[in-house]
């Protein structure tokens, strides 16, 4: 369900509001390029994520139905090992649900990008959307 048909489907009956939370992490690792080239063809393939692209947010003021938006965001820094990481993608939906032979390939690739580090530090910036009926 895209966010717009999510919003109108909460005014519909009778909810108060929406919220969209998008997770964002910054290019801050050298092997961050290459993961994304690796992993995004497969990311879009499993479907398109409206919320990110943000074309949901001029429909859904046109809408006429809500209140402007209101935003907040938030930063974490979560502190895992090479193993966990790759433990982590392995629970990507877009991963979990590959054929058993081509997501141990893509793993592998994971495992070898970010080699032997005892510990990786991932910025995430958590960025919040709501709104309420107008």
């Amino acid at each position: 369900m895209s966010c717009l048909a999510f919003a109108q489907a909460r005014a519909a009956e009778g909810g108060a509001g929406a919220l969209v939370v998008l997770l964002r992490t910054p290019d801050e690792h050298p092997w961050l390029p290459e993961f994304y080239a690796l992993l995004s063809p497969l990311r879009k393939a499993a479907g398109r994520r409206t919320a990110e692209d943000e074309a949901w947010r001029p429909e859904l003021e046109a809408t006429g139905l809500f209140r402007p938006l209101s935003a907040a965001a938030a930063e974490y820094v979560h502190t895992i090992d090479g193993d966990d990481f790759v433990a982590l993608v392995r629970s990507w939906s877009w991963v979990a649900n590959l054929p058993d032979d081509e997501r141990a390939r893509v793993l592998a690739r994971v495992r070898a990008m970010v080699g032997e580090a005892p510990e990786l530090h991932l910025r995430y910036r958590t960025e919040v959307r709501w709104t309420r009926l107008a």
